[in-house]
């Protein structure tokens, strides 16, 4: 799928706008040429003139005629040319995007112009949810977490080496269908995690749904019994190359939640869609909040990591 096409429409878009802003800087250019030269918009006149003759002519087959006024029409030009060099100020048309020539389009296909500006409005899209731009592979910090075992013979550091590994493929490798349940208490970088590979899939030019079960689930619950909306969240959800479902199981827990989360689960593994879904519940507390249904899908098709330790806001406020 790669961007949605409203995002795709918005950089477009954009990207007509910086050709709008362009023709009007050139339009106030040439009005500054014709203020200084009054002359030239006589000679502009006399130059489409004879651009309408010069076809005429062409087709009469007249070539006394035509190699007369293709003279007169190339010592106009040279005239202009030099009225408008004497002003020092340019009448070329200035592109954002000279490649495109902020069409958006190359060959018929879309310009890097309108990918990397679709890149952009995705990043910030997710800015207004979640501090993306802070959470990265590389600022992910596994000195937070305790390099001794606890009570379960874990090592929650060496747990978090293996996971930040696994992410990092999981973005490497992406798309490859691959899907994440990052478990664990608050604070211990699911959300951190889930926002890195965000940012390296998004990189990529490819599409991130982001946003917190609670929120998602109310969005899907009021479209479907709305049925005058004219938004589309269920079918973009579904479809969306990346979806990060963050605090599954935070949600008010109903009959209608749990079928919207299985619908989302199984659409997706079904379409070959990766989803990367966060959790404070073990697997026994989600079958107990959910079904065992859905338990099962995750439980078939998902890569589980169970993060240990401390909750590291806190431990950063405490430093």
């Amino acid at each position: 799928m790669a961007f949605s096409t409203q995002t795709l429409n918005r950089a477009l878009d954009i990207v007509n706008r910086h050709k709008t802003r362009n023709i009007s800087d050139l339009d106030r250019r040439t009005a500054e040429i014709y203020e200084k030269k009054p002359e030239l918009k006589e000679l502009d006149a006399r130059i489409s003139e004879l651009g309408c003759k010069l076809v005429r002519v062409s087709m009469s087959q007249n070539t006394g005629d035509f190699e007369q006024t293709q003279a007169e029409l190339e010592s106009l030009n040279s005239t202009r040319a030099n009225i408008i060099k004497s002003t020092k100020i340019s009448t070329e048309l200035n592109y954002h995007c000279k490649r495109c020539k902020d069409t958006g389009y190359v060959n018929g296909n879309l310009c890097d112009c309108v990918i990397s500006i679709a890149k952009q409005l995705v990043f910030e899209d997710m800015k207004q949810v979640m501090p993306i731009e802070n959470s990265t592979f590389s600022n992910f910090n596994i000195d937070y977490y305790p390099d001794e075992e606890d009570e379960n013979g874990n090592n929650p550091k060496k747990v978090a080496v293996s996971t930040l590994k696994i992410c990092k493929e999981f973005a490497d490798n992406f798309p490859s269908g691959q899907n994440l349940l990052l478990c664990g208490g608050c604070g211990l970088g699911k959300t951190h995690l889930s926002l890195a590979i965000a940012n390296t899939v998004i990189e990529k030019g490819y599409s991130v749904i982001y946003n917190s079960a609670q929120s998602l689930i109310s969005k899907i619950t009021k479209e479907q019994f709305d049925f005058s909306s004219d938004t589309d969240i269920t079918d973009t959800v579904l479809d969306c190359d990346l979806l990060i479902l963050d605090d599954l199981g935070t949600e008010f827990n109903t009959q209608i939640s749990a079928s919207i989360v299985y619908n989302i689960i199984n659409s997706r593994i079904l379409k070959g869609l990766s989803t990367i879904i966060s959790t404070n519940l073990t697997l026994k507390e989600l079958e107990k909040n959910y079904t065992s249904r859905i338990v099962s899908r995750i439980i078939g098709n998902y890569t589980m990591r169970l993060l240990l330790g401390n909750d590291i806001r806190q431990l950063k406020l405490l430093k």
